[in-house]
Parts: structure tokens; C-alpha cells; sequence
């Protein structure tokens, strides 16, 4: 399938939930010229690397749509804020501290600017990835934490019982946090698009403005998610014109809260923790859902055999990513599990 008809085939996940066809992206090692810290320090070095990877997709052949992304890491709205930002070595850059050691002095925690942080670097490495890239090949936008993610990353873990004893403040937090997620993506996504209605992310074309991350949630019960974050998500995603959600957490009881956010188009979730053939039951009609094998196991985990036993559930706008070791098994797997949904 060619690019253009792959990029029609996710349209259809939601012009056409009944009638469209699930995809099937697969990970697998890609040849690694340069690593993180390299490709961190050098523009050149991370987009030739970037490269390497969609090169490697295009000859497997899966439902994979390559986008390159300057990735800096999580900690880039932290940053932004005055969070150090540590490099890890052959890891993405992490947060090494939090700015916020008094929840009292949220309120008057300074909005920041697009000259903070790594912000200007950011803008300088897209520069350079639109001036320098194939034209086949498109910039995706960079990464979006959600708003208790970053104010996680901006407060530490204080800000587990921030909730009890400042709730009001932590409250305040989270606005500002979302604020300027807001102002920043739309000055992230000023040099690279002009699409306000389908983004490139996750090896897919997707309905909306961007992807939020919201990996955090896991210290979170839901109770404190639907009266204190889920309002910071419905507000970034609706001023957004929509997006998806990332959740790598094991806690199903999120789900339905996460299901229910105005704005949400797309569902990004952990194929090995919750049960596939559950969550299409669940899961709105028009709500594309992405299952992602993460496990760190070399194979791909119990949701396989138990499709291979039990068939293509019932909702078709899926997206499925398994994994493999090697391109040649990564077509192998591919074309299996296609079968499989056929």
C-alpha cells in the first residue's frame, strides 16, 4: 500500500468506523547510527538517524506511517518552566529537578516563554528538519505531556499529597500548566504544520491537534483524576480541536473517564493489560482505539494468542502493534496478524 492510500486507510478509522479496515504497525530494532545523547547535541545526527528508522518500516511493509519528530523527551514543558533537564545517555533527556519546592508559590510560578528551556533549540532543530528532509516524508509534532504529568515533573512526588493539603494550589498548577501546553504547542507546531484537523504521531494519521501523555495517572486514583485532571485534559484537547490520549497504565478503572473526555478521538493503551475484546465493548464508536504491546518480553505477550483463539473483535477502527525481532520477522508478524483480523 502507498503512503497516500495508507494515510486515506486511517482517515477511515473515522469517516468510516463500521466499514474501515484495523492497521497493523510492528516494532522492531532499526539500525542505530547515532545514539540519544549524540542525536541530542546534533540536528544532523538525529534526523539522519530518524531516517534509518522510516527506511526501515518502508521496507517491511507495515501499516506504519514514518513521521520524523525532534525529540527531546518528556521533561520539554518542565523545562520550559525551569526544570533542569539531565541527559541520560542512550535515553531520551529526563527532568532532574523540580522547580516548585513550596505549593504556595504556585500562584505566582511565571508563565514561560518559547526562549525558556529548550524551546529555542526545539524551534532550531525543526528548522532544520523542514529545510533538510525527503519530501515524502512529513514532521510530527514533538512530545505533549498532559497537564498532571508535567506538573508532576515541575513539583515532584510532593505533589501526591499536594492534593490533600493544597488543593487549591494544585489547582492552580494544573491551569497554568495547561495554559501554557496550549500557547506551546501551537508555537511547536507553527514551523512544521498547518493542518488543524489530522496530525501525524505514533506511526499514524490521526483526527485532531495533537497527543497528550498521560502516563502519571498510575499514582492517581480515579476519584482524584475526574475532580482535580480531567477537566485540564478536556480543556488542552477541546482547545486543540481534538487528539488522542496516551495511557501506558494498568488500571482499567480509568478507562471509562478517559472514554469520556470531550475531544477525545483516539485511545492509546497497553495491549497487555487491558483485555482487547473488553475494551472495543466499551469504547465509544467513533473512538479510534490503539492496543500496544510495551511489555519488555522479547515476544509478543497473551493478547495474541488469545486473538489467534478467539478472532477480529467486533470494532474495526483498531490500530494493533505488535513487535518482533528483526525486519523479516516483523513482515512475518504482520502479515500473520492481518490474517487474523481479516
Amino acid at each position: 500500500m502507498g503512503r497516500r492510500e495508507l494515510e486515506e486507510a486511517y482517515k477511515e478509522l473515522y469517516r468510516n468506523p463500521d466499514g474501515c479496515r484495523p492497521l497493523v504497525q510492528i516494532s522492531f530494532p532499526t539500525p542505530c547510527r547515532y545514539s540519544r545523547t549524540e542525536q541530542f547535541h546534533d540536528k544532523r545526527k538525529m534526523l539522519e538517524q530518524q531516517l534509518l528508522d522510516a527506511q526501515a518500516h518502508e521496507r517491511v511493509g507495515d501499516d506504519y506511517l514514518p513521521a520524523l519528530r525532534v525529540n527531546f523527551g518528556t521533561a520539554q514543558i518542565a523545562a520550559s518552566f525551569g526544570c533542569e533537564i539531565k541527559d541520560m545517555g542512550d535515553s531520551l533527556p529526563a527532568c532532574g529537578s523540580h522547580v516548585l519546592t513550596s505549593m504556595e508559590d504556585a500562584a505566582a510560578l511565571k508563565m514561560p516563554t518559547m526562549q525558556d528551556g529548550l524551546n529555542e533549540r526545539l524551534l532550531e532543530y525543526e528548522q532544520y528538519f523542514m529545510e533538510n528532509k525527503p519530501d515524502w516524508i512529513p514532521v510530527q509534532h514533538p512530545d505533549v505531556q498532559s497537564s498532571f504529568n508535567n506538573a508532576h515533573l515541575i513539583r515532584g512526588n510532593d505533589i501526591l499529597y499536594d492534593f490533600y493539603d493544597y488543593p487549591d494550589e494544585t489547582r492552580i498548577l494544573l491551569s497554568k500548566v495547561t495554559d501554557f501546553m496550549l500557547f506551546w504547542i501551537k508555537e511547536a507546531k507553527a514551523p512544521i504544520s498547518d493542518d488543524t484537523e489530522w496530525f501525524y504521531d505514533m506511526g499514524g494519521l490521526w483526527k485532531g491537534g495533537a497527543r497528550i501523555s498521560d502516563c502519571s495517572l498510575q499514582f492517581l486514583s480515579p476519584g482524584l483524576y475526574r475532580d482535580f485532571v480531567k477537566a485540564e485534559d478536556e480543556r488542552f484537547l477541546t482547545g486543540i480541536g481534538g487528539g488522542r490520549v496516551h495511557y501506558c497504565g494498568s488500571h482499567s478503572d480509568y478507562l471509562p473517564d478517559l472514554f469520556g473526555l470531550s475531544g477525545l478521538t483516539s485511545l492509546e493503551i497497553d495491549s497487555n493489560y487491558h483485555d482487547l475484546y473488553e475494551v472495543c465493548e466499551m469504547a465509544p464508536k467513533q473512538t479510534v482505539v490503539m492496543f500496544c504491546d510495551w511489555s519488555n518480553q522479547k515476544e509478543n505477550g497473551p493478547w495474541l494468542s488469545k486473538l489467534e483463539r478467539m478472532g477480529p473483535p467486533f470494532k474495526k477502527n483498531l490500530v494493533i502493534q505488535a513487535k518482533a525481532s528483526c525486519e523479516e520477522e516483523a513482515k512475518q508478524t504482520y502479515d500473520g496478524i492481518r490474517k487474523l483480523l481479516i
